[in-house]
């Protein structure tokens, strides 16, 4: 069999063109969107069967074809089963975009100038959540058993995590306070957060301070905490004054994170609204979604 390279230089060589316009068997399915681009889904099964030098004719082919009919971005999903066949997609003009466990995704920009495909997801979203205790007194605060303060003596913190994929914030913050410290409790409102370009993998990170009150089925009494095995060290009811008083939020960016939360999650306690409130109202296309809106200064 002849490699890719060996075909392109046949064809330029007779000066005619090697692939025909006619639709490919691989790429006759084709979505296309509202910019003028493709998508293409491989499928398992066909990759697990092709060739490389079959897919590199035609996927070239389909690519002229898409060209010639003003196509202007062409997004290509190749799942494990077709990974040999992502060298070739590359020799075609396709770069990496992004992965995921299931598939690789694919580019290719047939417009002029450079590329306005959309980059990568490049956000992380965090919440910490502030919960007072029954009586207001106390703050809820853990201790890290792994992560960059695990080990830290005096080191405590708000318990929070990572928002999971199509996770809302308000469910993501009393999702991990029940998680690391099996607390329940309902979310309130937004009170500040924190953008860092320092994230993982050049990414930039959102870290959201959340107030939280205590779930309606406790009524007046606060609960023991109990720690995740596998995440927490410690977690503990503190004297908001005590917690506020740690030299690590004494000044500078984490330390009016945290002096704002304080202050937001005091207020919501004595019945008022303030920071961001969470709603759920129709989108276009009727869809149900998330908005946060300001309702009074802190």
């Amino acid at each position: 069999s002849y490699s890719f390279c060996t075909l392109l230089e046949g064809a330029k060589g007779e000066g005619r063109s090697l692939f025909p316009l006619s639709p490919p068997t691989m790429f006759r399915n084709v979505k296309r969107d509202r910019y003028n681009g493709v998508t293409v889904v491989l499928k398992p099964d066909e990759c697990r069967k092709m060739e490389t030098d079959k897919f590199s004719v035609e996927l070239e082919a389909a690519v002229q074809k898409w060209r010639g009919e003003g196509v202007k971005g062409v997004w290509l999903q190749v799942p494990v089963s077709g990974a040999h066949l992502v060298e070739c997609a590359v020799e075609v003009g396709f770069e990496y975009h992004h992965a995921r466990k299931e598939y690789l995704m694919m580019t290719m920009w047939l417009g002029d100038g450079v590329s306005r495909l959309p980059d990568q997801a490049h956000h992380q979203v965090g919440v910490g959540g502030v919960v007072l205790s029954g009586d207001g007194e106390s703050v809820l605060v853990i201790k890290e058993k792994t992560g960059i303060t695990a080990g830290m003596k005096s080191f405590w913190k708000l318990p929070g995590g990572m928002v999971d994929r199509n996770e809302d914030i308000c469910k993501a913050a009393p999702r991990e306070i029940l998680e690391e410290t099996g607390i329940k409790t309902t979310f309130h409102s937004l009170a500040a957060f924190r953008e860092t370009h320092q994230a993982p993998f050049a990414n930039t990170d959102f870290y959201f301070v959340c107030v939280l009150t205590l779930s309606e089925t406790y009524s007046t009494a606060t609960p023991t905490p109990t720690p995740c095995e596998l995440e927490v060290a410690e977690a503990r009811w503190m004297p908001i004054s005590e917690f506020t008083s740690l030299p690590f939020y004494q000044k500078g960016l984490y330390g009016q994170l945290i002096q704002t939360g304080m202050e937001a999650a005091k207020t919501a306690f004595n019945g008022q609204t303030v920071g961001f409130e969470q709603v759920t109202l129709p989108s276009l296309g009727n869809r149900m979604e998330s908005l946060y809106r300001a309702v009074a200064k802190l």
